[in-house]
């Protein structure tokens, strides 16, 4: 699925995946790749020296491992079987238009279910949240359940 060689959509898809499952990539440096690189395909297929130059040594290493990077991709792929998934991946249809819109948006969105026609909020927090905290989320999901909003998680 990390063959840059695929059809063009779907290509550039698995492509947009394997540098989103780059570790030590990040959400921005994604879409700058993106940017200079014209799309994920191209970063691909970049010479390693010009990925070291502008991700680091470590990055660029993970990035360029054709044997890490098709790991990192049947993890993913495992997961999303295993729990009946899917993803959507910055660019595909059906991409949310308001998380497009931002600045630096999720490289993708892990999906089970359908994803919500309306208003929707994510409540992200700690694992070791205070008890506090978790009254106050408790609060902002019943408030948004209220207003008709869906409560996904982030």
């Amino acid at each position: 699925m990390c063959n840059t060689q695929d059809h063009d959509h779907e290509g550039e898809r698995a492509a947009r995946l394997c540098l989103h499952l780059t570790p030590g990539l990040g959400w921005v440096r994604f879409h700058r790749l993106l940017a200079s690189h014209d799309s994920a395909r191209a970063v691909l297929a970049a010479p390693p020296a010009v990925l070291r130059a502008s991700l680091g040594p470590a990055v660029a290493t993970a990035l360029t491992d054709a044997g890490a990077r098709q790991e990192r991709l049947d993890g993913a792929k495992a997961w999303l079987a295993r729990y009946d998934a899917r993803v959507l991946v910055f660019g595909d249809p059906g991409y949310p238009d308001g998380l497009r819109r931002h600045p630096a948006p999720p490289p993708a969105l892990w999906l089970r279910g359908r994803a919500p026609g309306r208003p929707a909020v994510a409540i992200v927090g700690t694992r070791r949240a205070s008890r506090a905290g978790r009254e106050r989320s408790a609060h902002l999901a019943r408030d948004a359940v209220g207003r008709e909003a869906w409560v996904v998680s982030g």
